[in-house]
Order: C-alpha cells, then sequence, then structure tokens
C-alpha cells in the first residue's frame, strides 16, 4: 500500500489477522489511531516509513502498537525532520520480539528507559550475541550525539543523508515567488547561516530583511552558527550592532586576510562544520556501522572507548584528519572500502601512519576500492594485523612493510594492478605462510610472464601460500597474448632457453666481436703508430691553435657587392643609412679603389679586409661577369672566416633559381634579407644589417 495519499491509520484498520508483510511507505500518513493494528496481530514486518508521523505520544497512542507481539522489523524513519524531539517511549516498549528498528534522530539522540524492554533489539547483557540491534536513520545534521541505554553493544547508523547542505537563494526558490517567505523559509529550515557582507549587501533592502530575520531566528539556533564574511570594501561600523550582538569574533572572516587565498577561507570556514559525534551510555558498545551516510569528515569521535569494530565504508571522507581515530582505543575491525582515500591525492602516504597509531589492538583492516595507487610504507606498524584487505586499488605491488605485520593470515590485492612481486616479497610471504597459513588473493591482476618473471610464475606453482581463487592466473605475454601461469609452469625449461638461448647467443656474438676488434686494434696500433700518437696529443690539447678572427682585425666592417647599375642607390642611399647613420665602415669599389687599377686585385683585396661581406642582389647583379667573380671570391673567402661572415640582400626583381647554389650553401637563412619584406620601414632594413654585420660570431 506504499506510495499512495493514506493520511490516516484508524481503529480496526485492516481484518487480516495471518497478515504478516504490510508496507505503508511513502504515504502521508500523520497520525496512528489506538487499536489501528487490532485485526494484525501476526504481523513480522511493518513498514511506515517516509511519512509525516511525529514522535511524540499524540501520534503514537500508548498502545497502539501493543497487539504486535509477533513484529520483528518495524521502519520508521523519514518521517520526522525536526532538530529537536522525544520519542514515544510507552509505544515502542509494547514491541516486545522487535528485532530490527529504524527510526530518525534528533540533535541530541536520548533514548530514554522505555527502550531497554526491547529486549531482541537492545542487549542486556555484555556477554549477549551480537546481532542487528538498532539502526539510526535521517542524521543529517553537522554535529550529532546520541544517548543510548548502557548495555548495547552493536549499533548502526547506515545510509542517511549526512553532509553539509546549502541554501542558496538563487538556486533554492521558486522564480517569481514571494521574496520575504522565500528568505524566512530558507533561514528557518537552515542549521547554520552564513552572510558574505559587501557593501552592496548592507544597502540592499532585501538584504536589510535577510539581516533582521537572522538576528530574530538567532535565539533557536545553538552558539556559534551564524558566521559572517567580510569583503573588502565593508568596515566593521558598518555591520548593524543587533547582528554582531549574536555573532562570535571567531565566526567572523575577513577576506582582506586572505587575499590571493580564497580557497582557505571556505576551508576555514566549513571547518567549523566538522563532524563531532558523541555517544551516551555507550561504554558497553563494541560494533559501530556509519556506512553509507554521506560522511564528508570524521573530526572527533566521542564515548566509544571500548568500540571493537567500525564501519565507515561509503562515505566520501576527503576531511578525515590525524586524530579522527584517537579516541578508539580498543577497535580491532576497520572498514574503510569506498571512502575516497585516494582523493586527497597522498594523504595516506604522508599521514597514514598517524591515522592509525592510536589502534594498538587493529586486527583487521579493510580499504576496498578506493582509488589507492600508494600509501606509507610503515602505516601497519606495531599493530597485530591478521586480515588487510586492499582489493580494487591500483596497486601495483605489496604497498607496504611485510615485516612490521608478522601476525598476518590474509592479504587481499585482488583487482588491483600487480604485475608480479619481487623476490624479498615472496620470500616474506613464504615466512608468514609457514607461520600463519597465509592467504593472498590475486585474482583479477593481469599478471606478467614474460622472461623477467620467470622466478615469479614458478613461485606461485610451488608456494606454501594459499592462492585465491588458485595458483593458476592469466597472464600478459611480451608480445601481448594472453597465456596463463601453468602453460608457464609446465613449459617451465622450454621458455627458459627461449628466454636466456637469446642472451647466451648475443653473449657469444658480442665476445667474439670484442675478439675480432682487439686484433684489429693490435693490427693498427702496430702499423699507425705515429698517426695515433698524434690523434692522442691532439686530443688532450697538445696542437698549436690560431686565434680565432674577430671584427677589430679588419680595417673595414664589411665589403660591399654590387652592380655598377645600382651605383647611386648603394653609394648614397644605402652608405648612408650604414656609414653616417650607424656607424658601420664600408669598403665601396667606386669610392676606395685608385680608378684604372685591376679589377680583380680591388675586389680580393675589398673582401679580404673587410669583417663581412655584404651582397646586394639585383637582376643586374646576377647577370654582371664581375659580379660572379665578386660571388666566387666571397665563396673562397668563407671557409677561413667565422660563420656569418656573408650577408645577401635580395631585391624583388631577383629570381631565386638565379642565384649561385654555391653561394647559398655557405650562407644562413637568417642572413638573407628580402627587401619586399621591409617595404615603407627601409629604415628597419639597414638597422638590422648593421647589428649582424657588428656581432662577433662565435
Amino acid at each position: 500500500m506504499s506510495h499512495n495519499s493514506i493520511s490516516r491509520i484508524v481503529k480496526r484498520f485492516l481484518h487480516l489477522p495471518n497478515l504478516k508483510y504490510l508496507d505503508l511507505s511513502f504515504n502521508i500518513i500523520k497520525i496512528l489511531e489506538e487499536g489501528s493494528f487490532l485485526e494484525a496481530a501476526d504481523l513480522e514486518e511493518l513498514y511506515l516509513n517516509n511519512n509525516e508521523l511525529r514522535l511524540d505520544s499524540t501520534t503514537y497512542p500508548d498502545d497502539v502498537f501493543q497487539p504486535l507481539q509477533k513484529l520483528q522489523m518495524l521502519h520508521l524513519h523519514n518521517n520526522d525532520h525536526r532538530y529537536e524531539g522525544t520519542y514515544p517511549e510507552r509505544a515502542i516498549a509494547k514491541l516486545k520480539h522487535v528485532q530490527e528498528l529504524k527510526i530518525d534522530t534528533f540533535t541530541y539522540t536520548n533514548f530514554g528507559p522505555g527502550f531497554s524492554e526491547l529486549t531482541n533489539t537492545f542487549s542486556m547483557t555484555q556477554e549477549s550475541t551480537k546481532q542487528k540491534l538498532v539502526e539510526i536513520c535521517a542524521i543529517s545534521l553537522p554535529t550529532f550525539g546520541l544517548t543510548l541505554p548502557e548495555t548495547l553493544v552493536y549499533l548502526t547508523l547506515s545510509e542517511n543523508q549526512h553532509g553539509l547542505k546549502l541554501f542558496l537563494k538563487d538556486r533554492d526558490t521558486i522564480p517569481g515567488g514571494q521574496i520575504a517567505e522565500d528568505i524566512i523559509d530558507g533561514i528557518d529550515s537552515s542549521w547554520n547561516v552564513i552572510l558574505a557582507l559587501s557593501q552592496s549587501f548592507l544597502e540592499d533592502q532585501w538584504c536589510r530583511f535577510i539581516v533582521n530575520r537572522v538576528v530574530y531566528s538567532s535565539s533557536r539556533m545553538p552558539a556559534g552558527s551564524i558566521v559572517l564574511v567580510l569583503f573588502e570594501d565593508v568596515r566593521r561600523a558598518d555591520i548593524p550592532p543587533t547582528l554582531l550582538n549574536v555573532v562570535e569574533e571567531k565566526q567572523i572572516f575577513d577576506m582582506e586576510k586572505y587575499r590571493g587565498e580564497e580557497g582557505k577561507l571556505w576551508k576555514d570556514v566549513f571547518q567549523l562544520y566538522q563532524l563531532d559525534v558523541f555517544f551516551m551510555n555507550a561504554s558497553y558498545l563494541e560494533y559501530a556501522n556509519f556506512a553509507y551516510n554521506g560522511f564528508n569528515e570524521i573530526h572527533k569521535v566521542f564515548g566509544l572507548t571500548n568500540l571493537s569494530e567500525l564501519d565507515v565504508s561509503g562515505n566520501p571522507l576527503g576531511g578525515i584528519v590525524d586524530y579522527s581515530f584517537d579516541n578508539l582505543p580498543s577497535l580491532t575491525y576497520l572498514n574503510m572500502t569506498n571512502s575516497g582515500l585516494g582523493k586527497p591525492e597522498f594523504y595516506l602516504l604522508e599521514n597514514g601512519r598517524r591515522l592509525l597509531r592510536p589502534l594498538r589492538r587493529l586486527r583487521s583492516i579493510i580499504l576496498d576500492d578506493n582509488g589507492l595507487v600508494s600509501f606509507d610504507k610503515h602505516m601497519f606498524v606495531d599493530k597485530p594485523l591478521e586480515t588487510i584487505d586492499l582489493s580494487r586499488n591500483r596497486f601495483k605491488s605489496i604497498p607496504f612493510d611485510l615485516t612490521s605485520t608478522p601476525y598476518l593470515c590474509y592479504l587481499d590485492l585482488s583487482h588491483n594492478s600487480v604485475v608480479d612481486l619481487s623476490i624479498m616479497e615472496m620470500s616474506l610471504l613464504d615466512n608468514l605462510a609457514f607461520k600463519h597459513n597465509l592467504t593472498l588473493n590475486l585474482q583479477g591482476n593481469l599478471l606478467s610472464c614474460g622472461c623477467q618473471n620467470q622466478d615469479f610464475i614458478l613461485w606461485l606453482s610451488n608456494t606454501k601460500v594459499n592462492l585465491v581463487p588458485s595458483s593458476t592466473y592469466a597472464c600478459l605475454r611480451e608480445d601481448g597474448t594472453l597465456s596463463n601461469t601453468t602453460y608457464y609452469v609446465d613449459n617451465y625449461e622450454k621458455i627458459w632457453r627461449m628466454c636466456y638461448g637469446r642472451l647466451m647467443l648475443a653473449g657469444t656474438v658480442s665476445g667474439f666481436a670484442v675478439t675480432i676488434l682487439i686484433m684489429v686494434g693490435m693490427y693498427v696500433v702496430v702499423a699507425k703508430q705515429t698517426l695515433l700518437v698524434n690523434i692522442v696529443l691532439r686530443l688532450f690539447g697538445y696542437k698549436t691553435t690560431v686565434r680565432p678572427l674577430k671584427r677589430l682585425d679588419f680595417p673595414y666592417d664589411a665589403y660591399i657587392g654590387y652592380s655598377d647599375c645600382n651605383y647611386q642607390y648603394i653609394c648614397h642611399t644605402m652608405r648612408e643609412h650604414l656609414e653616417d647613420r650607424l656607424g658601420v665602415k664600408l669598403f665601396l669599389k667606386d669610392r676606395d679603389t685608385i680608378p684604372g687599377g685591376q679589377i680583380a686585385d680591388d675586389i680580393i683585396n675589398g673582401i679580404d679586409s673587410s669583417w663581412k661581406t655584404l651582397l646586394i642582389l639585383t637582376q643586374s647583379f646576377v647577370e654582371d661577369q664581375w659580379c660572379r667573380f665578386i660571388v666566387n671570391r666571397t665563396v673562397y673567402s668563407s671557409s677561413r672566416m667565422p660563420v656569418g661572415s656573408i650577408l645577401l640582400v635580395l631585391f624583388e626583381d631577383v629570381r631565386r633559381g638565379d642565384i649561385s647554389p654555391a653561394l647559398l650553401n655557405v650562407v644562413e637563412e637568417r642572413h638573407i634579407f628580402c627587401v619586399g619584406r621591409y617595404r615603407d620601414d627601409e629604415e628597419r632594413l639597414w638597422k638590422e644589417i648593421s647589428q649582424c654585420i657588428k656581432m662577433d660570431e662565435d
């Protein structure tokens, strides 16, 4: 009868005396009348969760459950979402045989003496058999406390919605609604209030309404539940005094102090809401289950000094801190499956040993499905661990020191990235198997069965360690194909020859080659003794060195090679830029040679007396006979000059195919300047050329 619109359970609701199972969940039931279940005395399971049943004596009359003496399972969770309240103890106390009870909690939950009547739910002696006793539901506050019957030994808080939830006005209200009502509902439905105060906030009419409502509601909120975050444009004097009266100084955060570290600001703000769990009268509690509650943080746990088994699996524990387990000295079993421990990168690598240090009696730890790659290899030191479950992570080998776990009986490394084990690890595992009959689970790992893993594959077949599921595992060959470890064991000698035969052949060939080289070397030493001595002496610097040429060794900075057709441009425009403005000393044949002299000698002398050669290539230059002589002499002289001694300026009428290949072979591309690229900026062209001329190349 779930998922209907039933609002009230009246007297003699059902005339079904043989009924065993009744589901009334997900309705709108608000009250149970006395005698509602008179005609359902054989009922064993009753589901009233997800309704509107408030936990009080009006909703639950004292004798409403009196007929249900065979009831074993009762679900009342997700009904009462108040922060404070009391339980209808007299009604619940009538359920003598209930074995499972799911019920909501308040900020501080107090299970009164009426619950002690549930002898199958709350165990009354420390020696009684452990069973599923009570499940606390709907934990939805950052801090909560539980007052339990003094002799309770087993407690589970599972599949709740714990965590920090934010109410944002622009996200969690309906557009076009009543603004004032939305503000009031948002504040009244929140456990804490964070106000981000800027100058515009203080001047806004609706924001002032928010402040007044917060001040008004502060009387029902716990101390420290109002937080102020001040933007840089807000002064303390601008904050309304009524607001400051209800805010503690430690709850005020100035953004100016966190400039450039905004992430740290919000981290400090939300650290105020870390999870502190308080248990009262829990001295006999031995088992606690917090699985799948959505806990982001575990700050401190109080009142569980005798707790031996703890399950926090399924919680995204990104906010776990070093001292989370400091108050649990009696813990022997810890389950942290699927807890996101791999998300705080390197957390367990840096803090794992400190986290587990207080757990001196820990015998079993489960870290399954956490995405872990590594952790502190000494994390398990000084603990009598017998069972370690590291399955469904990303370990490539055993991530801890096996010598620190001398009592280890079971190690689960299934579904990781293990390829093989080292010789040291195999030896230590064998010792543990001899002492404690060790069981090792490697299922789901793609092992390597290459030549370098031969010892590991053979160990899987011969070890005394109990392998799960067996000694046969899938493995990957060196060629990328799949095989299994049994095949490699059965054909061990054949595969050994295949692996090491190549190495032996390579060693034999190498030895033969070395012998030949030694013989050739001996011949060379005898036949070319003088040449070898010369090479050795030159290698160690015993040779005459010539000082490299520098710019100051030449009377001219640059020889300008050009065609007679370009006389006017070279001797006036170019000369004015390079010599008059940029201070480059040029050799110009029409100015610096004697008229009527030998043209070839003048060209040779000009090039040899210049630090660099600058050729102005136009189509007439390429076609001129004496210009070709200049090119040939330039190429010839380049062998004695440093790299970069030849520069080319290409005008637009030059066809690239007409340029001499011999010239291009001795000119670097960065020393070729195309006039077309410097159109309308000729001064930059000559400035860059002058820089190249004046540069001393190494």
